[in-house]
């Protein structure tokens, strides 16, 4: 395999609040450190850290401090090419078994050496018969880690699997003689990695702080500090970007983009991003268990006017599907639904409905940008058609935890996305039968499981792309969520923080370096 290389600059999603020290002059006036200057970077985030934990995460914020403490085997550039970071190399020696050689001489932060025990116990610890864990299904077609000697491992498959290299990307080493002697809810939230900054403490609400590895085997990092700080009010986050206080906030408000942009000290970057925003709906309860109902409120929403009226064009409306051209398996031909408000009153007179139907919408405040304001926009849509939406708002942890209950109403705002960029990430983890999140926990569809399975275990492309393809037109006729738009981030920051933007949200402040580089 070849090595690539490229500098990963980029936005940090997590947190922030109040001062940071040294970071304004005597007027109050923010000043702009450069160079050895910077101490520390504070990075705002709508929410906080639910876990640090990487195989109990569920929720793409938690990976943030995760990309900072801890390492895998390979990682992903600003462009989406697969290069190693753990690993040199990873080689399939048949159809079911890959050979991956390790960097020697890498410790964790507690003195622990890496080595392929590391491997195998950081992949076995998720399917612990008594403790299993909820991103289990990621790595599952994997079923066994062996050791050959201290730096190479081969990965056993029950079938055919080509995305195996992409998979262990997403599989955090740990420690396995910290985890064992302390447990799983410890490392929660006192984690240990091999990673370029060093856990420091969690002050739940308030910040998680991070210091650089002076013995990172690839380099210490430039900027000595990270500060994560959740601050869930969007207009204080602002406020705190302009006077300095914090150096970077994500989800700005596009009406805000233009000015903020203009001011001294900070600029302003978007990218598209593999985020697509859809509206997640229960199969399971009355009326959502009719599939007219749910077509229904497909054609109910005005997902251009959405784009185009409250975010100003940023995001493009999704063609009835979950994911975007980025990924392997998007199907260009599908169509959006229309926006049809007197189909949508047809559709719910023919499944029964004449007089419409009442349903629970939950959408979390503050989570993506805009959520309630579009969360709002689509209730008076759903509502003029008949379908009477009782909106409730959620702090982020309290809806992540309802999500993780399956304790969701009819209708969930969620952004989705999967780093694999393959269609598999987002299909197997929004709607295979009897996963944790999304539809799968309230469904099943034997045509879906099936194709599901096919994708991960068909190795020519043209093959797997007609599946993946063939799912996307079931799903869009069983419409199992509102097919809404595919996100763009817009974030803000000091002129002193140098990144790049990533489309798989993946933040660095710092520069985190490759191998070969």
């Amino acid at each position: 395999m070849s090595r690539k290389h490229a500098m990963l600059v980029l936005v940090g999603l997590l947190s922030l609040s109040l001062l940071l020290f040294g970071c304004s002059g005597p007027s109050g006036e923010p000043s702009a450190p450069s160079g050895d200057e910077i101490t520390e970077i504070i990075i705002a985030n709508p929410t906080d850290v639910t876990t640090m934990d990487p195989g109990w995460r569920t929720v793409m914020s938690d990976q943030y401090v995760n990309y900072y403490t801890l390492d895998t085997l390979f990682i992903r550039t600003p462009e989406g090419d697969l290069v190693p970071s753990l690993a040199e190399s990873i080689e399939a020696l048949s159809d079911t078994e890959w050979e991956v050689k390790l960097v020697e001489g890498v410790t964790f932060h507690n003195g622990e050496s890496f080595d392929a025990e590391t491997v195998k116990f950081s992949f076995d610890r998720m399917f612990n018969p008594d403790d299993p864990s909820p991103s289990a299904g990621r790595f599952d077609t994997i079923i066994e880690v062996r050791v050959v000697d201290d730096h190479t491992v081969h990965l056993i498959t029950a079938e055919p699997d080509p995305l195996v290299p992409a998979r262990i990307a997403q599989l955090d080493m740990v420690p396995p003689g910290y985890y064992q002697e302390h447990g799983r809810d410890h490392f929660a939230s006192n984690p240990v990695g091999t990673g370029p900054y060093v856990f420091k403490e969690w002050v739940k609400d308030d910040r998680v702080v991070l210091e650089a590895n002076p013995d990172y085997f690839l380099g210490e990092p430039s900027v000595p500090r990270i500060i994560f700080k959740p601050i869930p009010e969007y207009s204080t986050r602002l406020a705190l970007l302009r006077t300095g206080e914090v150096h970077l906030i994500p989800n700005v408000y596009p009406d805000d983009a233009a000015d903020l942009g203009g001011e001294d000290g900070i600029e302003v970057y978007s990218t598209n991003t593999m985020r697509t925003m859809e509206l997640m709906i229960r199969p399971d309860l009355e009326p959502t268990d009719n599939k007219l109902v749910r077509q229904a409120m497909n054609y109910a929403v005005d997902k251009e006017a959405i784009v185009n009226e409250i975010l100003s064009g940023f995001g493009e409306v999704a063609n009835a599907q979950v994911i975007g051209p980025m990924y392997f398996g998007y199907h260009p031909e599908l169509e959006a639904y229309p926006y049809d408000p007197d189909r949508a009153r047809e559709l719910l007179a023919e499944a029964g409905y004449p007089d419409g139907v009442d349903v629970e919408f939950y959408t979390p405040a503050g989570r993506y940008t805009m959520d309630t304001e579009i969360a709002e926009a689509v209730t008076e849509m759903l509502n003029d058609v008949g379908i009477r939406a009782q909106l409730t708002k959620f702090e982020w942890g309290v809806y992540a935890q309802l999500q993780q209950d399956k304790d969701l109403g009819h209708i969930n705002l969620f952004g989705f996305m999967n780093p694999m960029y393959d269609a598999d990430g987002v299909m197997h983890g929004l709607f295979r039968s009897g996963v944790i999140w999304g539809v799968g926990p309230y469904w099943q569809v034997d045509r879906v499981d099936e194709l599901i399975q096919e994708g991960r275990t068909v190795i020519d492309p043209d093959t797997r792309e007609a599946i993946y393809h063939e799912l996307a037109e079931i799903l869009r006729d069983e419409a199992p969520v509102i097919f809404m738009h595919h996100m763009t981030e817009i974030y803000g920051a000091r002129d002193f923080v140098e990144f790049t933007p990533r489309p798989d949200d993946c933040p660095d402040v710092f520069g985190k370096p490759f191998m070969g580089q």
